[in-house]
């Protein structure tokens, strides 16, 4: 019996986090969704919602992650694992135990 892939989000923001979504995005694997940072002011939040628009994947802009409804979205979806992508922000406890197997 083979598990099915896991359900990963990543937390994109700036150009170092749509380079990382990028070299992702050019393989096999479709992230279960990505956000992009309430902090991020640069062109690049842009560029990774259009990224992630063009390949049908659910986008969450200018999120704070320790917000409670961005919290409970991730608790709703099943998310396995979260990916920072030069995230600017700390996670607090209530974000890291909304996902099962952690953040990278």
């Amino acid at each position: 019996m083979s598990e099915s892939a896991p359900k990963i989000a990543f937390f994109a923001a700036f150009e170092s986090g749509f380079e990382i979504l990028s070299f992702v995005l050019d393989h096999p694997y479709r992230p279960a969704l990505v956000a992009t940072s309430a902090r991020d002011d640069s062109p690049y939040e842009e560029r990774i919602f259009e990224l992630c628009s063009a390949r049908d994947i659910d986008v969450l802009r200018g999120v704070d992650v320790n917000d409670p409804a961005v919290i409970d979205v991730l608790r709703r979806m099943p998310i396995d694992l979260a990916v920072l992508a030069w995230w600017p922000s700390i996670l607090k406890m209530d974000a890291i135990d909304a996902v099962p197997r952690g953040w990278i």
